[in-house]
């Protein structure tokens, strides 16, 4: 195996153990376990899930570890395209590891608090629950904070991607679009605050905008339709049976005025920060087989012309 395909296959492998990791301590344990505005309902919720909350902190701190590698497997495919964004983006994942490293500090702070000790028996369950609370509170906003670094450090990724000649470009477009959506939603939180969970919901969860609820007046299509007119023979109901029957004539209509819409609004959904796509889709891609006749730096001389003519001449010496 050449070595470049090695350093594609191991930084492909690295990134999807992140991918596994992550989203378990940032998006799970947080719905699960904590509950907003009430913090006596958050400390029972953790006290009788402390092992999951405690894996959630181990996880948080193997994320970490697993950036640090996934940045150095990248520097080690991507150097030889352009040594100064690859330096600083490994110097922007550090950055970022230690804000990781020193955010955890928050959640152990809150499970020794929600605990309670001897030394903490001034105060009463309540005052420990709002101080565990706090420091939960402080836990989101470091991570609101390295938000900033985990855009950041996607344009400098998202250009030797764009420059490498063996992944592909669209990929590098989009890593430099999520690190734009990772920093606005990172002012957003500090700046805007009141307007946050919207943003963060719209980035991470465009399902619910395909939600029934939130087309009550949308007829159905197709087999559905059918479905549902025998649905309402059997329970007698005339007055709707027409109302649907209607509907179905108008479901091209629907369909041509009504669903363009839905699907804009699902396609900015997924211009989203958090889990991108093309994080998710650069893993595997880096894991196939790369060939060093594709990627022009692969001679190492720095200029795809100068790598071509090496090629070139290599194969009429042959």
């Amino acid at each position: 195996m050449h070595p470049t395909d090695k350093a594609a296959r191991v930084a492909g492998a690295v990134y999807l153990l992140l991918v596994v990791t992550a989203p378990f301590s940032l998006i799970y344990i947080p719905r699960t376990l904590i509950v907003r505005g009430n913090a006596t309902a958050t400390a029972n919720n953790i006290l009788a899930h402390e092992t999951l909350f405690r894996l959630s902190i181990v996880a948080d701190l193997i994320s970490s570890v697993i950036f640090i590698f996934l940045v150095l497997a990248l520097y080690r495919l991507l150097s030889g395209v352009n040594m100064t964004h690859a330096s600083l983006m490994v110097a922007l994942v550090l950055v970022s590891a230690a804000v990781g490293f020193m955010n955890v500090l928050s959640n152990i702070a809150a499970l020794t608090l929600f605990r309670g000790a001897d030394f903490l028996s001034v105060f009463n369950k309540g005052q420990l629950d709002a101080l565990g609370m706090l420091f939960l509170r402080l836990h989101g906003q470091g991570n609101v904070i390295n938000e900033i670094f985990w855009g950041l450090w996607l344009f400098p990724f998202g250009v030797l991607v764009m420059r490498s000649g063996f992944l592909p470009r669209i990929l590098g477009v989009w890593l430099i679009v999520n690190c734009f959506a990772y920093v606005a939603l990172s002012f957003t939180g500090l700046l805007l605050p009141q307007y946050y969970d919207v943003a963060f919901r719209i980035a991470l969860r465009p399902e619910p905008l395909d939600r029934p609820e939130l087309h009550p007046a949308a007829p159905p299509q197709g087999a559905n339709a059918f479905r549902g007119l025998r649905q309402q023979r059997r329970a007698g109901g005339a007055q709707n049976l027409l109302r649907n029957s209607f509907a179905h004539q108008s479901s091209k209509e629907y369909s041509v005025r009504v669903r363009p819409t839905v699907r804009r609004k699902r396609a900015r959904g997924r211009l989203a920060p958090v889990v991108s796509l093309a994080e998710t889709s650069l893993a595997p891609i880096l894991c196939r087989f790369v060939r060093m006749s594709t990627c022009p730096y692969a001679l190492g001389s720095g200029s795809p012309g100068r790598s071509a003519r090496m090629m070139a001449g290599q194969a009429q010496s042959s």
